[in-house]
């Protein structure tokens, strides 16, 4: 099995466990060594985060970085080799600071890379994912994780830019974001046309008092024989309705029935049915009766007599029933 050269140059170094480190720190780091070794990289990563977590130490990030970086999280890695090289810098720890140099710089090639580009002044608070972009990081390849980014450029006055940025994994995107746009002050409304000129109103007229003419209508009569129609349709509805409700309670007597012998459940269900029946026939009865009257009364209603009352500048019509 062919060793990554930077995990050789890792194990040339002086041990990571130092005296100092805790014993829950010490175990979980050397259980991810275990788990790499045998390529389970997944599950090491997650200890050598957590022992990083208890006890940080430039090795532990080194060997973190690595495992990234087998699990194709090339941003992730890289950022984790920049961090140990940083960390080994401030402790004194150069051989190391050097290592993690040449490995994120091998890495730089796979990753995910976004530039925004400003070309003017002054220059706009622009986000990325919502978080303030440093001015020194425009113009400048920035690694990060690949998929949909969202670009916002404000500035007072101005109006908002927005954009969405897809980047992808051995590539640098670039964004150039515009001129902002200003601000109208008000926004311009519809165009008026100019008024017509309204015509001269007539000169007002003096009208005859007349006495309120009837409105025109149907009449007395057959407003009545509407309303008794509506009382005999109604009945004949009731009584359809009793009609049904009596079979279906008749019908639910036979559980209780042999023939015209009963127990007393059955007894009760026929004579409800009876009741209900009866009722039924009733109204009927009296709503076909009704409906009748009703007819009666609109077919003999008197016929309207209309004359027009006429007088100066009005017109009225009168009726009499």
């Amino acid at each position: 099995m062919k060793t990554n050269p930077i995990v050789l140059s890792i194990l040339l170094l002086p041990s990571v466990a130092a005296a100092d480190k805790t014993t829950d720190a010490e175990k979980l780091f050397n259980d991810a060594r275990s788990l790499s070794t045998k390529g389970h990289y997944a599950e090491a990563c997650s200890k050598y985060e957590e022992s990083q977590s208890l006890d940080p130490g430039v090795g532990t990030l080194l060997y973190l970085a690595d495992c990234y970086d087998h699990t194709e999280q090339p941003n992730r890695a890289w950022k984790t080799f920049r961090e140990a090289e940083t960390m080994a810098h401030a402790s004194g720890q150069h051989d190391r600071a050097q290592i993690a140099h040449d490995a994120a710089a091998a890495i730089d090639p796979k990753l995910a890379k976004l530039k925004i580009v400003l070309g003017y002044a002054p220059a706009p608070e622009i986000r990325l994912d919502g978080q303030l972009v440093p001015a020194d990081t425009l113009g400048v390849a920035v690694p990060m994780d690949p998929g949909p980014h969202t670009i916002e450029a404000t500035s007072p006055g101005k109006e908002r830019w927005v954009t969405a940025a897809d980047v992808r994994l051995h590539s640098v995107l670039t964004i150039e974001v515009p001129r902002l746009a200003d601000v109208s002050a008000a926004r311009p409304g519809p165009a008026l046309s100019p008024a017509a000129p309204q015509a001269p109103m007539p000169p007002k007229k003096h009208f005859q008092s007349l006495e309120p003419a009837p409105l025109l209508g149907i009449g007395t009569q057959r407003t009545v024989a509407i309303g008794v129609a509506g009382v005999g349709l109604g009945g004949i509805v009731a009584g359809s309705i009793l009609g049904m409700s009596a079979k279906s309670t008749y019908d639910s007597s036979s559980a209780y029935c042999q023939g015209n012998h009963c127990l007393s459940q059955g007894l009760e269900a026929r004579d409800s049915a009876y009741t209900k029946a009866t009722i039924s026939t009733l109204a009927f009865a009296g709503g076909a009766l009704a409906i009748g009257g009703g007819a009666a009364l609109w077919f003999t209603a008197p016929s309207v007599q209309v004359k027009p009352v006429v007088g100066v500048g009005s017109f009225a019509v009168q009726g009499v029933w």
